[in-house]
């Protein structure tokens, strides 16, 4: 059965082993994930439906729709500006922990991923 990764990944604007680099995985693992030869990890999965804001059961094929209703769209006002500021702050220490090349990658990125919706 295939999925949806190849999909997502490219319409980001993402290469192989740019995404491979993000999830700590070597690129032929990915190309095998792509490809379906190999079964992606439950904690991966994770991973890439945070990353792509999708459900897993839309990355493996299993739903039509790409959208997935978040957690977070549940909680009360205060507790999203609370989630809000907390990934603000990761967000913050992850890109100032970025080499200056990379963080024209990682905009392009986040271009591609809102201009997929």
């Amino acid at each position: 059965m295939m999925n949806n990764l190849k999909l997502l990944r490219t319409k980001s604007g993402m290469k192989q082993i740019e995404l491979a680099n993000m999830l700590g995985i070597a690129q032929s693992t990915l190309s095998g994930w792509e490809t379906s030869k190999f079964e992606i990890d439950t904690s991966s999965l994770e991973k890439l439906s945070h990353l792509f804001q999708v459900s897993v059961g839309y990355i493996l094929g299993l739903e039509s729709a790409p959208f997935t209703v978040s957690s977070d769209n549940l909680l009360g006002n205060e507790q999203q500006k609370e989630n809000s500021e907390l990934l603000d702050a990761e967000l913050a220490n992850l890109l100032q922990a970025l080499p200056p090349e990379y963080i024209g990658r990682v905009k392009d990125f986040m271009k591609g991923i809102l201009a997929s919706r």
